[in-house]
């Protein structure tokens, strides 16, 4: 088997394309794993055509909101269910709500939209490298995030869940925020 990062450039176009089923069949850490190195490949060589497309990031906050449902409604939670296996399942619809919220932290620092709006992550860190204003989040990739972490908060009473309507509700007011401004590109 070959390491993605060897494979020849002329692979980009199919490389997008394994992001997307991957995404879609599931196979998250596989499709991360390629979006990853597109990324930084697109960095080292500072050029916004190796970029994901944006596709390829819709089909996996798509997946990971999928699996945040399958996790909410499989064996419907009980009153009798264990408490470790209550935080697992705590635990991993956070962590898919952190990846959706990363990866439109990600389109919206790879777009320029941090640019000209403060940055929503935790460092307030605009990363540097190839914009590509194709990559601009849409009212989808808002409502994906705000999902997100309204599932995180869904029937699970956790102090480990207790940001996460703050979190939407930030995710909600930037999306206000940037439809409101006709210079955003945001739809």
């Amino acid at each position: 088997r070959v390491a993605i990062n060897f494979l020849p450039r002329t692979s980009y176009a199919y490389r997008v394309k394994k992001i997307i089923s991957l995404a879609e069949s599931g196979e998250l850490s596989q499709a991360e794993a390629i979006l990853d190195s597109l990324e930084a490949s697109a960095s080292s060589e500072n050029n916004k055509d190796l970029l994901p497309d944006i596709d390829s990031y819709t089909a996996l906050m798509n997946s990971y909101l999928k699996r945040q449902i399958n996790i909410l409604t499989e064996n419907q939670w009980s009153d009798g269910e264990n408490e470790a296996s209550v935080d697992r399942k705590t635990s991993s619809i956070l962590t898919l709500a952190g990846k959706v919220h990363d990866l439109l932290i990600q389109m919206e620092d790879l777009s320029g939209v941090s640019d000209h709006y403060p940055p929503m992550s935790a460092s307030g860190i605009i990363r540097s490298g190839p914009r590509h204003a194709g990559l601009r989040p849409t009212s989808h990739h808002y409502d994906t995030a705000i999902m997100a972490f309204a599932n995180a908060s869904k029937g699970i009473t956790s102090t480990r869940t207790i940001n996460a309507p703050y979190i939407a509700q930030r995710w909600l007011q930037r999306m206000e925020t940037l439809a409101f401004d006709p210079h955003s590109g945001v739809t």
